[in-house]
């Protein structure tokens, strides 16, 4: 093992502890309360569903939006999962972890980007996942303060880093999953075409 790895696994030793003993990070409450969040928004149609007592214990988070939305034959399924501070046993979960256990197989996964007015580029995952004949596209990313962040390593170093820069490390777990019916990179429109429409929105209900 040379000696970069040795220091990067030491730093990540120290960080894990950390995150064992650490007791003063805040609770950082959402600006506005999910609920609020529109179910009708431009041509789109929503409707909210509620996860049951397994998911919800699982999963851990403080708060989410579980909603499916509709435009004409479009069909879009939005989930945010808010954690208002992240400690041993309550930390976001990989989606790499969460849809297999739920049956889904990985068929490919990239990174891609999306132009969002106010907002600028937002970088996300885009994953392709099968389950029997079902196919659907997962755009996600994980959102700490003004910070979008589409890996799980980035992830971990910033709860550190901003556990010590701020005093909290709330964070956000968005996801958006499109039915694939004819081919991918039209699914991955529906999905873009989407995000463009809403994400202006969560500047209201994510803490900055």
């Amino acid at each position: 093992m040379n000696r970069r790895l040795v220091i990067v696994a030491i730093v990540l030793a120290i960080f894990t502890g950390y995150l064992k003993t650490s007791s003063f990070q805040q609770k950082v409450p959402l600006k506005r309360d999910f609920t609020e969040f529109p179910l009708r928004h431009g041509p789109w149609v929503g409707r909210s569903y509620t996860l049951d007592d397994q998911v919800t214990g699982m999963l851990k988070m403080d708060e989410y939006l579980n909603r499916q939305y509709i435009n004409g034959n479009n069909q879009v399924g939005l989930y945010i999962g808010y954690y208002a501070t992240q400690r041993e046993g309550g930390q976001i979960h990989s989606p790499q972890i969460c849809l297999p256990a739920a049956g889904w197989v990985k068929v490919s996964e990239t990174t891609d980007t999306v132009t969002v007015d106010r907002l600028g580029p937002v970088n996300y995952v885009k994953s392709v996942y099968q389950k029997g004949s079902e196919k659907e596209i997962f755009a996600y990313w994980y959102r700490m303060k003004n910070t979008n962040i589409t890996s799980e390593v980035a992830l971990r170093m910033y709860r550190f880093l901003h556990a010590i820069r701020y005093g909290r490390n709330d964070a956000a777990f968005i996801r958006v999953s499109v039915p694939v019916r004819d081919n991918v990179e039209s699914a991955n429109q529906v999905a873009q075409g989407f995000l463009r429409d809403f994400l202006p929105l969560l500047s209201d209900y994510l803490p900055d």
